[in-house]
């Protein structure tokens, strides 16, 4: 190996020194800039969590003012009564009334097996095209807001006679209830 010139001794110098830059470079430098970096990015998504939550916390009081404007109009969307027993004699009740209202006739209605905290009712009852469009839109309309789980129209009277006589309609209706002390 003495027999290098002067010039060989030099690239290698210089090859020597080119690796130990590159090993202090990757094997110091990098990992520390890394490291600041890597910070520098959980620092801004805190801050971005930090701006998140302020502005979260600071909606709380509107939210509070929301929830107690619709606590007030929890009725539009479900009765209040004591029981499923006496909420489903309210739903009754109300179909009965309503038919009647229009000219039509009840043939019998019966509470049905609903899921908790609703109430089921069926009817059959016996209207017009007009009486149950009229009906269903008074129903669909007024609150406590109910969901027509099923209706079924048997018009064979008008297929025998050939012109429009009333129509066997059963309804099945649901509707949300709450206990008042669950309010």
């Amino acid at each position: 190996m003495n027999n290098l010139t002067a010039r060989e001794k030099r690239l290698i110098a210089i090859g020597l020194l080119f690796a130990a830059v590159l090993l202090v470079g990757f094997g110091i430098v990098m990992p520390i800039v890394s490291g600041f970096m890597d910070r520098a990015e959980t620092r801004a998504n805190l801050l971005r969590t930090y701006s998140s939550n302020d502005r979260l916390i600071s909606a709380i009081p509107q939210w509070r003012a929301e929830a107690n404007s619709l606590r007030g109009s929890s009725g539009q969307f479900a009765m209040t009564s004591p029981s499923a027993a006496a909420a489903a004699e309210i739903l009754k009740a109300r179909v009965i009334k309503l038919v009647a209202s229009h000219g039509g006739e009840i043939k019998a209605a019966q509470e049905m097996q609903a899921n908790t905290g609703f109430v089921k009712v069926r009817s059959d009852i016996q209207l017009s095209l007009i009486q149950l469009t009229d009906s269903l839109k008074d129903l669909q309309n007024q609150p406590p807001y109910i969901f027509i789980d099923s209706l079924t129209i048997a018009a064979d009277q008008a297929l025998e006679t050939g012109h429009l006589t009333p129509m066997d309609v059963r309804l099945e209706i649901s509707a949300p209830y709450i206990a008042p002390a669950s309010r």
